[in-house]
């Protein structure tokens, strides 16, 4: 069974903005409580591991993800994994895709972004049971 930790914990309360917190309420088939993606059919979380980040040159959060883990293989699960994180679980919806928009946003050229981007962007999810999770909890791919 693979295992990691979270290392960082971002809330999108409004378009443009992100901020750091140390824990997030995950509400089931929503999202995070406040966040701006709560009730998004396609993007309730974004989780992305430190090796993307780290190989990417960002720091948690410059991506826009909420979830930030040490998770070894997360970019390679398949559709359908279930990742317990905290007191709440996620199961993994869709490769998050470089985008135009993305790289615009932090002045890189869209195309150079996208290919050296891609499947480094983190793992979709949504919410299954809902919960706390922290800064420092335990992260649990379920059988």
């Amino acid at each position: 069974m693979s295992q990691g930790r979270v290392v960082a914990l971002h809330l999108k309360p409004a378009i443009g903005q992100i901020l750091p917190v140390n824990e997030l309420v995950a509400i089931p088939n929503e999202g995070f409580e406040g966040d701006r993606c709560r009730g998004s059919k396609q993007r309730q979380v974004l989780l992305i591991n430190t090796e993307s980040l780290d190989e990417l040159g960002f720091q948690p959060g410059q991506l826009r993800e909420q979830v930030t883990v040490e998770f070894p293989g997360l970019q390679a699960l398949p559709i359908g994994s279930v990742v317990r994180v905290g007191d709440a679980s996620f199961v993994i919806t869709a490769d998050c895709e470089p985008c135009t928009k993305m790289a615009n946003n932090l002045g890189e050229d869209p195309e150079h972004f996208k290919a050296r981007a891609d499947r480094k962007r983190g793992m979709l999810a949504n919410v299954l049971d809902g919960g706390t999770i922290r800064i420092g909890d335990e992260v649990i791919l379920q059988p």
